[in-house]
């Protein structure tokens, strides 16, 4: 067909097209990501490890003004940006960490989220050469960090 001949689609058809490619999006990234975080957080209750990694981590942690169980959320958003927003959110439900850092924690898992799975579709498939990958990986975390430290930095202002 030429384009003179193409027939246009109306707004309810491409309506409809984004809808189903927005459905695809959720049900295949979204919602694994935010049952991993669920998931994560249950197992971590439910054989008392929780409270172990929040004791482990403390001293780290309260150096970025965080408790030490926020750690869960920036490892789950390691393996998905989704499963680590979810986290902190199902931790902030249940009183383990507050607004405050919530707040604090999604800029970090913005910067730092998904990349494992990013790396192994861009990084690996692009052929850069193994020596780099420390660095990259180093890269982000240090960008996670800077964030956690700006929106401490911009939070004792607002509060």
């Amino acid at each position: 067909m030429s384009k003179d001949t193409e027939v246009k689609k109306t707004v309810f058809e491409n309506f409809i097209i984004g809808a189903r490619k927005g459905w695809g999006i959720f049900t295949k990234s979204m919602l694994p990501s935010i049952l991993m975080a669920y998931v994560l957080i249950q197992i971590l209750n439910v054989t008392g490890l929780m409270d172990l990694v929040g004791k482990i981590f403390t001293p780290v942690m309260g150096l970025l003004g965080l408790p030490g169980i926020a750690i869960v959320a920036l490892i789950s958003g390691f393996f998905s940006k989704g499963g680590g927003c979810a986290t902190a959110a199902l931790l902030y439900t249940e009183g383990s960490i507050t607004e405050v850092h919530a707040t604090m924690l999604l800029p970090a898992i913005i910067l730092f989220g998904g990349l494992l799975g990013q790396w192994v579709r861009i990084v690996v498939l692009a052929g850069v050469p193994s020596k780099r990958y420390g660095w990259m990986f180093a890269a982000a975390a240090i960008n996670s960090v800077l964030a956690l430290l700006i929106m401490r930095l911009i939070l004792a202002f607002v509060s």
